[in-house]
Protein backbone atom coordinates (compact mmCIF):
# COMPACT_ATOMS: atom_id res chain seq x y z
CA UNK A 1 0.00 0.00 0.00
CA UNK A 2 1.35 3.49 -0.88
CA UNK A 3 0.36 5.52 2.44
CA UNK A 4 2.99 8.61 0.38
CA UNK A 5 -0.33 9.52 -1.16
CA UNK A 6 -1.64 10.44 2.65
CA UNK A 7 -1.74 14.16 2.93
CA UNK A 8 -1.10 16.17 6.50
CA UNK A 9 -4.36 18.42 6.91
CA UNK A 10 -2.65 21.26 8.58
CA UNK A 11 -0.63 21.80 5.27
CA UNK A 12 -3.80 22.48 2.96
CA UNK A 13 -4.82 25.67 1.93
CA UNK A 14 -6.71 27.13 -1.47
CA UNK A 15 -3.26 28.33 -2.82
CA UNK A 16 -1.56 24.91 -1.41
CA UNK A 17 -2.95 21.96 -2.48
CA UNK A 18 -1.41 18.18 -3.21
CA UNK A 19 -1.80 17.60 -7.25
CA UNK A 20 -3.42 14.38 -6.56
CA UNK A 21 -6.64 12.48 -7.53
CA UNK A 22 -6.82 9.07 -5.72
CA UNK A 23 -10.28 8.03 -6.93
CA UNK A 24 -11.37 7.66 -10.42
CA UNK A 25 -13.13 5.10 -12.79
CA UNK A 26 -12.80 3.83 -16.20
CA UNK A 27 -15.07 2.05 -19.42
CA UNK A 28 -13.56 -1.17 -16.92
CA UNK A 29 -16.07 -0.57 -14.65
CA UNK A 30 -18.73 2.29 -14.68
CA UNK A 31 -16.71 5.11 -16.39
CA UNK A 32 -16.89 6.33 -19.53
CA UNK A 33 -13.78 6.91 -20.90
CA UNK A 34 -10.51 4.86 -21.12
CA UNK A 35 -7.52 4.65 -18.91
CA UNK A 36 -5.52 6.39 -20.93
CA UNK A 37 -7.76 9.00 -22.02
CA UNK A 38 -8.32 10.04 -18.01
CA UNK A 39 -4.36 9.90 -17.51
CA UNK A 40 -4.25 12.38 -20.92
CA UNK A 41 -7.19 14.61 -18.37
CA UNK A 42 -4.93 14.40 -15.58
CA UNK A 43 -1.28 15.71 -17.61
CA UNK A 44 -3.95 18.61 -18.19
CA UNK A 45 -5.08 19.33 -14.98
CA UNK A 46 -1.24 19.28 -14.00
CA UNK A 47 -2.14 16.81 -11.27
CA UNK A 48 0.92 14.81 -10.18
CA UNK A 49 -0.23 11.39 -9.40
CA UNK A 50 -3.66 9.46 -10.18
CA UNK A 51 -5.33 6.46 -8.65
CA UNK A 52 -7.20 4.88 -10.89
CA UNK A 53 -9.81 2.87 -8.33
CA UNK A 54 -11.83 0.50 -10.03
CA UNK A 55 -14.95 -1.58 -8.84
CA UNK A 56 -14.18 -4.68 -8.08
CA UNK A 57 -15.62 -7.64 -6.36
CA UNK A 58 -14.47 -11.33 -5.48
CA UNK A 59 -15.20 -12.23 -8.98
CA UNK A 60 -13.04 -9.11 -10.70
CA UNK A 61 -9.49 -11.30 -10.69
CA UNK A 62 -10.67 -12.03 -14.06
CA UNK A 63 -10.03 -8.75 -15.91
CA UNK A 64 -8.18 -7.02 -13.23
CA UNK A 65 -4.62 -7.57 -14.16
CA UNK A 66 -5.46 -6.42 -17.44
CA UNK A 67 -6.84 -3.23 -15.76
CA UNK A 68 -3.39 -3.20 -13.70
CA UNK A 69 -1.21 -3.82 -16.24
CA UNK A 70 -2.84 -1.05 -18.98
CA UNK A 71 -2.18 1.48 -15.66
CA UNK A 72 1.18 0.23 -15.00
CA UNK A 73 2.02 1.29 -18.53
CA UNK A 74 1.15 5.18 -18.79
CA UNK A 75 4.16 6.90 -18.83
CA UNK A 76 5.09 8.72 -15.70
CA UNK A 77 6.86 11.62 -16.48
CA UNK A 78 4.14 13.81 -16.27
CA UNK A 79 1.22 12.08 -14.14
CA UNK A 80 2.31 9.10 -11.93
CA UNK A 81 -0.62 6.45 -12.33
CA UNK A 82 -1.09 3.83 -9.67
CA UNK A 83 -3.08 1.18 -9.55
CA UNK A 84 -6.29 0.72 -7.11
CA UNK A 85 -9.37 -0.61 -6.91
CA UNK A 86 -12.74 0.32 -4.79
CA UNK A 87 -14.04 -2.15 -2.59
CA UNK A 88 -17.57 -2.72 -1.12
CA UNK A 89 -17.98 -2.74 2.44
CA UNK A 90 -20.59 -6.03 2.48
CA UNK A 91 -21.06 -6.34 6.22
CA UNK A 92 -21.04 -4.56 9.97
CA UNK A 93 -17.63 -6.86 10.46
CA UNK A 94 -16.18 -4.68 8.53
CA UNK A 95 -15.00 -7.24 5.34
CA UNK A 96 -14.70 -6.24 1.83
CA UNK A 97 -16.17 -7.48 -1.32
CA UNK A 98 -11.94 -8.18 -2.69
CA UNK A 99 -9.80 -11.04 -3.17
CA UNK A 100 -6.84 -11.15 -1.72
CA UNK A 101 -4.45 -11.76 -5.17
CA UNK A 102 -6.14 -7.88 -6.04
CA UNK A 103 -5.66 -6.34 -2.82
CA UNK A 104 -2.23 -7.56 -2.70
CA UNK A 105 -1.52 -6.12 -6.23
CA UNK A 106 -2.49 -2.46 -5.31
CA UNK A 107 -1.17 0.74 -4.68
CA UNK A 108 -4.21 1.84 -2.91
CA UNK A 109 -7.69 0.15 -1.72
CA UNK A 110 -10.69 2.17 -1.11
CA UNK A 111 -13.38 1.14 1.09
CA UNK A 112 -16.92 2.70 0.22
CA UNK A 113 -20.17 1.87 1.42
CA UNK A 114 -22.15 1.57 -1.64
CA UNK A 115 -25.48 -1.05 -0.30
CA UNK A 116 -26.91 -1.81 3.03
CA UNK A 117 -26.74 -5.39 4.38
CA UNK A 118 -29.19 -6.56 6.62
CA UNK A 119 -27.63 -8.34 9.97
CA UNK A 120 -27.40 -11.44 7.89
CA UNK A 121 -25.39 -9.99 5.27
CA UNK A 122 -28.05 -9.81 2.52
CA UNK A 123 -28.86 -6.42 0.56
CA UNK A 124 -31.25 -3.89 1.76
CA UNK A 125 -33.10 -1.73 -1.14
CA UNK A 126 -32.12 1.32 -0.59
CA UNK A 127 -35.98 2.48 -0.19
CA UNK A 128 -36.74 0.03 2.47
CA UNK A 129 -34.28 2.63 4.83
CA UNK A 130 -34.96 4.83 6.57
CA UNK A 131 -32.86 7.82 6.71
CA UNK A 132 -31.46 7.62 10.55
CA UNK A 133 -31.53 3.76 10.44
CA UNK A 134 -28.79 4.32 6.42
CA UNK A 135 -26.86 6.95 9.03
CA UNK A 136 -26.32 4.20 11.79
CA UNK A 137 -25.89 1.73 9.52
CA UNK A 138 -23.35 3.82 6.68
CA UNK A 139 -20.67 4.78 10.29
CA UNK A 140 -20.87 1.59 11.68
CA UNK A 141 -20.07 -0.23 8.24
CA UNK A 142 -17.07 2.71 8.20
CA UNK A 143 -16.00 2.16 11.75
CA UNK A 144 -15.85 -1.59 11.43
CA UNK A 145 -14.35 -1.44 7.51
CA UNK A 146 -11.16 1.07 9.32
CA UNK A 147 -10.54 -1.67 11.70
CA UNK A 148 -9.39 -3.91 8.44
CA UNK A 149 -6.06 -4.66 7.14
CA UNK A 150 -7.09 -4.31 3.57
CA UNK A 151 -8.45 -1.03 4.07
CA UNK A 152 -6.04 1.99 3.10
CA UNK A 153 -8.56 4.64 2.41
CA UNK A 154 -12.46 5.48 3.27
CA UNK A 155 -13.70 6.41 0.56
CA UNK A 156 -16.61 9.31 0.35
CA UNK A 157 -17.58 8.82 4.04
CA UNK A 158 -20.91 9.38 4.76
CA UNK A 159 -21.34 9.86 0.73
CA UNK A 160 -24.71 7.44 0.81
CA UNK A 161 -26.37 9.50 3.74
CA UNK A 162 -25.81 13.03 2.13
CA UNK A 163 -26.76 11.74 -1.16
CA UNK A 164 -29.24 9.23 -1.46
CA UNK A 165 -31.00 10.12 1.86
CA UNK A 166 -30.31 14.22 2.20
CA UNK A 167 -29.08 13.24 5.87
CA UNK A 168 -26.07 15.18 7.15
CA UNK A 169 -24.45 13.50 9.48
CA UNK A 170 -23.60 15.11 12.54
CA UNK A 171 -20.46 16.49 13.30
CA UNK A 172 -19.39 14.32 16.50
CA UNK A 173 -20.19 11.23 13.95
CA UNK A 174 -18.04 12.24 11.67
CA UNK A 175 -15.57 12.87 14.09
CA UNK A 176 -15.69 9.24 15.53
CA UNK A 177 -14.90 8.28 12.01
CA UNK A 178 -12.14 10.34 11.44
CA UNK A 179 -10.76 8.96 14.44
CA UNK A 180 -10.74 5.87 13.64
CA UNK A 181 -9.52 6.47 10.90
CA UNK A 182 -6.39 8.12 12.33
CA UNK A 183 -6.20 5.11 15.55
CA UNK A 184 -5.55 2.68 12.70
CA UNK A 185 -3.34 4.34 10.11
CA UNK A 186 -6.24 4.79 7.72
CA UNK A 187 -7.14 8.26 5.40
CA UNK A 188 -10.01 9.93 5.42
CA UNK A 189 -10.79 10.78 1.92
CA UNK A 190 -12.14 14.26 0.68
CA UNK A 191 -15.01 13.60 -1.54
CA UNK A 192 -15.02 16.08 -4.43
CA UNK A 193 -18.61 14.98 -5.49
CA UNK A 194 -20.22 13.88 -2.09
CA UNK A 195 -19.20 16.58 0.70
CA UNK A 196 -20.98 19.89 0.85
CA UNK A 197 -18.49 21.41 3.06
CA UNK A 198 -14.72 20.03 2.54
CA UNK A 199 -12.94 22.56 4.50
CA UNK A 200 -15.03 22.16 7.54
CA UNK A 201 -14.08 18.29 7.03
CA UNK A 202 -10.38 19.36 6.94
CA UNK A 203 -10.59 21.24 9.64
CA UNK A 204 -11.82 18.31 11.97
CA UNK A 205 -9.19 15.67 10.29
CA UNK A 206 -6.77 18.28 11.76
CA UNK A 207 -8.11 18.27 14.77
CA UNK A 208 -7.79 14.68 15.17
CA UNK A 209 -4.83 14.40 13.49
CA UNK A 210 -5.78 12.49 10.76
CA UNK A 211 -4.48 12.28 7.35
CA UNK A 212 -6.47 12.61 4.18
CA UNK A 213 -6.30 12.06 0.46
CA UNK A 214 -8.17 14.31 -2.51
CA UNK A 215 -10.84 12.13 -4.22
CA UNK A 216 -13.08 13.02 -6.84
CA UNK A 217 -14.65 9.99 -8.08
CA UNK A 218 -14.36 11.24 -11.58
CA UNK A 219 -16.19 9.18 -13.71
CA UNK A 220 -15.40 10.33 -17.09
CA UNK A 221 -12.62 13.17 -18.13
CA UNK A 222 -13.92 16.27 -17.47
CA UNK A 223 -14.69 15.00 -13.63
CA UNK A 224 -10.26 14.85 -13.53
CA UNK A 225 -9.17 17.57 -10.61
CA UNK A 226 -12.62 17.83 -9.25
CA UNK A 227 -11.48 17.83 -5.85
CA UNK A 228 -8.82 20.80 -6.72
CA UNK A 229 -11.50 23.02 -8.19
CA UNK A 230 -14.32 22.37 -5.51
CA UNK A 231 -11.69 23.05 -2.93
CA UNK A 232 -10.09 26.27 -4.38
CA UNK A 233 -13.65 27.76 -4.37
CA UNK A 234 -15.06 26.85 -1.44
Amino acid sequence: MNTDLFVDPTTLSSTNLPMQDTHMHTKYTDGRDSVAEMHAAAVDAHLDVIVFSEHVRRSSVDWFHDFAAEVRAMPSDRCRALVGVEARIESFDGSLDLADEIASACDAVVASVHRFPDKGGNRVDFKDVEPETALKWEYELSMAALENPSTMILGHPFGMSLQRYRVVPPDDMVRDVIAQAGRHGKAFELSGVYHPNLWHYVTMCCEAGTRVVLGSDAHSTGEVGLIQRRLKKS
